[in-house]
């Protein structure tokens, strides 16, 4: 009798233990299904705002209202700021009996600068204006006719009328004794896409001996990749002091120390 009721114990425990795990075994489907289910939602969520992005982008290009716009340097034959930048510009649409204008301001001004556009066809205009280097810009086209508009405010890209100093890359140099070396070498570099008013045209190393003689080495110009690399090598000298100068393609003469520490104070390069 005792064997029966243990055995009937059993088969019970059996029963609740097998229903129980079928029962675990539905909800992890459950839950795996639900699961997939928000998977799939979030992906065609994500779907759909990529298509509203780009739709909201294309009507954005489609509605606005400078559709096209250019900028352009002219240099004075030699240097001396300032360089004059054009802005030309085309309207995708535009009253036609409209006053247009654009005006400018260094960045961090508050008074605006305005110059009258030119038409040259009947949505294309432009406006020219003088720019320091050592300065940022901001502008803004507006047209006035029975309303006034405006675009937003942009930046003059800066590499039009700022040049690039001769950076130094890397030295290196071999030590003799009191603070004096005896060869030492370096690379330089700007990038090669200036316009040649910016460019280097000539380099030169300015050697100062522990006797205080001084002399002059060349470096040496090449292209790599997408700069305008000069080498320097010296060696043969008791050197003390060097300074680098270089020549630009408008004239201007730089030049800064580079032995026995280097001058990054660039601010005067653009006076």
């Amino acid at each position: 009798m005792k064997l029966k009721r243990l055995l009937y114990v059993n088969i019970l425990l059996i029963t609740c233990l097998l229903i129980f795990s079928l029962y675990q075994m539905y909800v992890v489907t459950s839950v795996k299904a639900a699961l997939y289910h928000v998977q799939n939602e979030l992906q065609n969520t994500q779907s759909e705002l990529s298509y509203l992005h780009s739709e909201l982008f294309s009507l954005s290009e489609d509605t606005k209202w400078l559709a096209y716009t250019d900028y352009t340097a002219a240099y004075p034959e030699t240097y001396g700021p300032p360089v004059t930048i054009t802005i030309s510009w085309s309207f995708s649409e535009n009253e036609s009996e409209s006053s247009v204008f654009l005006r400018s301001r260094a960045v961090g001004e508050s008074e605006w600068h305005t110059v009258d556009a030119i038409q040259s066809d009947e949505l294309f205009y432009e406006a020219s204006f003088d720019v320091l280097p050592n300065l940022e810009y901001e502008y803004q086209v507006v047209s006035k006719g029975a309303m006034t508009r405006s675009s937003d405010i942009d930046y003059v890209p800066a590499d039009l009328y700022r040049p690039q100093p001769l950076t130094m890359e890397f030295s290196s140099y071999t030590h003799t004794n009191n603070d004096i070396i005896s060869a030492y070498e370096a690379a330089f570099s700007l990038p090669a896409n200036q316009p040649d008013y910016f460019k280097a045209t000539k380099a030169q190393a300015i050697v100062t001996d522990k006797n205080g003689e001084i002399s002059k080495v060349p470096l040496t110009k090449n292209k790599n990749g997408n700069l305008e690399q000069w080498t320097l090598q010296i060696s043969g000298l008791q050197i003390r002091e060097i300074e680098l100068d270089v020549t630009y393609g408008n004239g201007k003469k730089h030049t800064r120390m580079i032995y026995p520490y280097e001058d990054y104070e660039f601010d005067h390069f653009y006076n």
